[in-house]
Formats: structure tokens, C-alpha cells, sequence
């Protein structure tokens, strides 16, 4: 688990006074990019009560879901004015004015495992990085979080190899770097709606599709792909993210307070996510799905095919921007 150090997060002194932080309520308007009673609905219920405890009832959020206020998009860019104080969401709702945070997209960047991830990405020289790209954007960023990897699936056989992948027509969606990163692999990439996904498996216009576990039982693609791979190879990414002036007005102990409870709540969340991936699961193998989980040796040999992809990332930011964010991770 983290735990917070106002110098290793760059914080300052905060601009509020030391006694403000024992009296002082503050309700900060805070947003997310999915609805009510998802998975991201749940973590902010429970940074609201994290941040409960720890302020003994000072600090609360008053939450906006994504059919309140649209889209990531829309909630950062409210965030920049000053409309929101905090958002958490998906990075990608970020790559419009930070490209850097491309790099994400790349596959086996990243540990398999949300808790190794959490610390490489919030690791000191990672995580400045990252803040100063924030900063220059008017954002201030508190906390960069793996939300869990897809998988694999495939109705011929389990895809442990780029060997196996040779022949397969692999769904991804309409994006230059997962194309890349499946053709790299040795598949044949196809794009087919997601409305039209689990029927497009069904007749045989794809093999195989990349999902995360709850996805896969949600929508029963178990019913039309019997194996299974899990390969650890990337990481929806989000952020937590406040406006600047609303951060600048808060006391150092109330910013401690806040990012301590943030993570707090995403060693909460990690559990929450396993859970759920379990649930998941069982309902895949419960149907008679066979479940396959590549080794570290396996993984190496994917990774070093990734070329392709981080040209295609460096064709996106320009390579110069390119060559400097993956450096911090070579």
C-alpha cells in the first residue's frame, strides 16, 4: 500500500491555514466517467467514506456520474474551469491535450498485477513526469491507478504463443495501436461493433476478442469462446485528477487527508476488482470454459514484439515525445 509524503507528491504547504483543517467543512463536487452502481460508482462510495473517517465527518463528496455530466471529456474540461473540483476517470478521456498518456495503450508496459502497477506508475520520477504534463494543462493530478487487463478469448485454442495466434481473426476496436498490436502478434485484426460482437463470434467473422472478465460473462462470450487466455498484458488506466484552486485553497493536512483516503481506497479497490474478476471467471468456467494464464517467459516474448506499437505511438505524439515517456519505463 502507498502511503503519502506531501514532499514526494509535490504538494507545498497548501494555502489554507494548519488550524482551518479542525473545523473547516469542505464538500468537494467530485465526478467519474461511468453510472451510478458501477464499479467506478462503488469506489467513490467508498473514498466518500474513507474520507469520513479520516476527517471525522469534515470531508465529503458530492458525487456526478457520467449520465450527470457526460463523458470523461466533458468532466475534465468542467474540472479546468472550475465547475468540478475532482474527476476520476479513464486516461484516454485525457489523450486529447496529454498524447503521453498513449503510452499506456502499449502492452506489457506495465506489471500484470494491480498492486505492482499501482507502485511502478507512482514510483517518484514516473509520477513527476506525468504531474508536470498536468500541471501545464491547468490539472492537478493526484493518483494514476490500474483498473484491471483484458483477456484473450478465442473459439480454436488458447493463445499462449504468437504462433497460435497465426491464422486468428482477432476483434479489437478501430485503433491504429491495437491493430499494430495484434498484427504484431500474428493475427489477422478485424473490427466489428460491440453491439454486434457476441453474434459476429457466434458466425465465425472473428475467433477472438480482447475483453476484461466481467465484460466476457456480462454479455456471455463464454457461450462462443471456450478458451480462455490470460495474459497480463495491459491496464485500463485512470486517473484522480482536481483543479488546481481548489487544491491551492486546502490546508497541507486536509491535502494529506485526501490522497492518503485516495489510496486507501484503491488498495480497497484492488480487492473489490479481484472479486468481481473471480465472480466473473466462475461463471466462465462453470459454463465449461478452459482457462489459461501465461508465464513470465511467455509474457517476455510478447513483449518483444511491441515495436510496432510504440511506432505507432511515436507516429501519434511525434517520436521525440515518444522517445522520452517510454524512456522512463525502459
Amino acid at each position: 500500500a502507498l502511503t503519502f509524503s506531501l514532499v514526494a507528491c509535490g504538494s507545498g504547504s497548501g494555502s489554507g491555514e494548519s488550524s482551518a483543517a479542525a473545523d473547516e467543512q469542505i464538500v468537494i463536487t467530485y465526478a467519474h466517467d461511468a453510472y451510478a452502481g458501477g464499479p467506478e460508482d462503488a469506489y467513490a462510495q467508498q473514498l466518500q467514506s474513507n474520507l469520513n473517517t479520516a476527517s471525522d465527518g469534515r470531508i465529503t463528496l458530492d458525487i456526478y456520474t457520467a449520465g450527470d455530466l457526460g463523458d470523461g471529456v466533458a468532466e475534465i474540461e468542467q474540472l479546468q474551469l472550475g465547475a468540478l473540483d475532482m474527476v476520476e476517470c479513464g486516461t484516454s478521456s485525457v489523450e486529447t491535450i496529454i498524447p503521453e498518456l498513449g503510452v499506456f495503450n502499449i502492452p506489457f508496459l506495465l506489471s500484470g498485477d494491480l498492486t505492482e502497477s499501482h507502485e511502478q506508475i507512482n514510483e517518484e520520477e514516473t509520477f513527476g513526469y506525468f504531474e508536470g504534463l498536468y500541471d501545464a494543462q491547468g490539472l492537478k493530478l493526484l493518483d494514476l491507478e490500474s483498473q484491471g487487463g483484458t483477456l484473450w478469448t478465442c473459439s480454436k485454442r488458447f493463445l499462449k504463443t504468437p504462433e497460435d495466434f497465426n491464422g486468428i481473426k482477432m476483434r479489437v476496436m478501430d485503433s491504429p495501436m491495437l491493430q499494430a498490436e495484434f498484427k504484431s502478434f500474428g493475427a489477422s485484426p478485424v473490427t466489428i461493433a460491440f453491439s454486434e460482437l457476441y453474434s459476429g463470434l457466434q458466425l465465425g467473422m472473428a475467433d477472438g476478442q480482447t475483453n476484461g472478465w466481467s465484460t466476457v460473462a456480462q454479455n456471455k462470450f463464454y457461450e462462443v469462446q471456450h478458451y480462455i487466455t490470460v495474459p497480463g498484458a495491459d491496464n485500463y488506466m485512470t486517473n484522480v485528477v482536481v483543479n488546481p484552486e481548489f487544491w491551492d485553497s486546502l490546508s497541507a493536512e486536509d491535502q494529506e487527508i485526501i490522497i492518503q483516503a485516495i489510496y486507501d481506497t484503491y488498495d480497497w479497490y484492488v480487492d473489490y476488482i479481484e472479486g468481481s474478476e473471480a465472480d466473473a471467471r466462475k461463471v466462465c468456467e462453470d459454463y465449461g470454459c478452459e482457462v489459461y494464464e501465461l508465464t513470465d517467459a511467455e509474457r517476455e516474448v510478447f513483449k518483444g514484439l511491441t515495436g510496432p506499437i510504440e511506432e505507432e505511438f511515436a507516429k501519434a505524439i511525434g517520436a521525440d515525445k515518444a522517445e522520452e515517456v517510454l524512456a522512463i519505463f525502459k
